[in-house]
């Protein structure tokens, strides 16, 4: 064996201009940080690792702010456990597999993790790993993602295997590219966890594959007891999905958003109540919700009174209130809307004269209170509109 590389550039490619970067670096991170209480780290660029880029394990009060990290291999930026660590005004691009991921709190006490993405930008990532890949994955309870701009991804931009967790004021574009049968954000099949709240978000350019298609928010397979209020859903949607999808389900608030230029608002797929008992019932879910956190214990209850309902009444029972949908086809997927208690809604097809009005039009406050919203805070939406800056 020579040892020797040879590099045959691509055409375009100048070899003599163009920087060729090849990782040697061993380790899983390029940075990793682990106990430590109020470590900063500011103004940094971490860039070409097959690896991944910064990992912050237990410790308090953390935050990585002003970095840009990209040409990662793996996972930009990792946080495991510990208490109110941050990630700030960042850049994240050009990822082979996800952005942040934020694993902490305890889901049986429900005391939160207190982590916090805020002001950034995740871009063009999964470009490896195509699918399951997002820009923001959260595992426990007590998380905020606020501020951000994710864009440009095969698959979905947000995960959330977690409870108590907001979802505010950012800007989700142009995901899903590939994928089909997923969410801009997406949840999956866990009775136990509740209280997220995904509110005033702009989502855009969500269509998915052809099967199914792809939603903005997806609740999938017995989510259930959580809100959606005050978003944005922009061509949003695929063949059998609305801007907001809802599979088997249940006490899931759909307020006040508006839906432009959707194939339809909300799409349901509701569960037969023998499905329902069989997917419930199943030996790896009861060990989510009675083993790993017990949904009979009081603070569970008293945290989610619903809970003390039995936990088949009101089966594919959510409450879709007071939106307005406009160049939309449909209000929902008529054949399938099961117990849903569906009020106020508003539909301008694209056939109606006034849906050929701009969308800045009905993001007026005036046109929106017309239709029984409330205003909508687009000016505050995205990293541009931070106001902790």
């Amino acid at each position: 064996c020579s040892r020797k590389l040879y590099y045959y550039p691509p055409q375009g490619v100048d070899p003599g201009r163009d920087e060729l970067t090849v990782s040697l670096m061993p380790s899983p991170y390029m940075l990793s940080v682990q106990d430590m209480d109020g470590f900063r780290l500011e103004g940094i660029t971490l860039r070409g690792s097959r690896g991944g880029g910064i990992e912050i394990r237990a410790g308090r009060s953390c935050v990585i702010t002003n970095c840009t990290l990209k040409q990662l291999g793996q996972t930009a930026v990792r946080i495991f456990g510990g208490h109110g660590h941050r990630v700030e005004d960042c850049l994240l691009e050009e990822l082979g597999h996800d952005g942040i991921k934020l694993h902490g709190g305890d889901r049986r006490t429900l005391e939160p993790a207190g982590h916090v993405v805020e002001g950034c930008t995740v871009q063009n990532f999964s470009l490896f790993r195509r699918t399951y890949q997002p820009a923001v994955v959260m595992t426990g309870t007590g998380f905020t993602v606020r501020h951000n701009l994710f864009r440009g991804s095969s698959s979905s931009a947000m995960r959330i295997d977690a409870s108590d967790v907001l979802v505010e004021y950012n800007q989700v574009f142009d995901v899903v590219q590939e994928s089909d049968d997923q969410g801009g954000i997406d949840m999956f099949f866990d009775y136990s966890r509740r209280g997220v709240v995904i509110r005033y978000n702009h989502w855009r350019d969500i269509t998915g594959s052809m099967l199914c298609g792809a939603a903005g928010v997806r609740l999938d397979d017995i989510i259930s007891g959580e809100t959606v209020y005050g978003n944005i859903f922009e061509h949003v949607g695929g063949s059998q999905f609305g801007g907001v999808q809802i599979h088997g389900g249940k006490d899931n608030l759909v307020e006040n958003n508006l839906f432009y230029d959707c194939v339809r608002a909300v799409s349901f797929t509701p569960w037969t109540p023998e499905y329902w008992q069989s997917q419930f019932n199943r030996e790896d879910h009861r060990h989510r919700i009675f083993d790993e956190v017990d949904i009979r214990s009081q603070v569970y209850l008293d945290r989610f009174p619903e809970l003390r309902e039995p936990y088949d009444a009101h089966l594919n029972r959510n409450f879709v209130r007071n939106n307005l949908a406009v160049r939309c086809p449909e209000l929902f997927n008529k054949e399938e809307r099961g117990q849903n208690e569906t009020l106020n809604n508003t539909l301008f097809t694209p056939e109606a004269a006034e849906s050929a009005q701009p969308l800045s039009y009905w993001l007026r406050s005036s046109v929106l209170r017309k239709y029984g919203l409330q205003p909508i805070p687009f000016e505050k939406i995205g990293p541009n509109g931070n106001t902790r800056r």
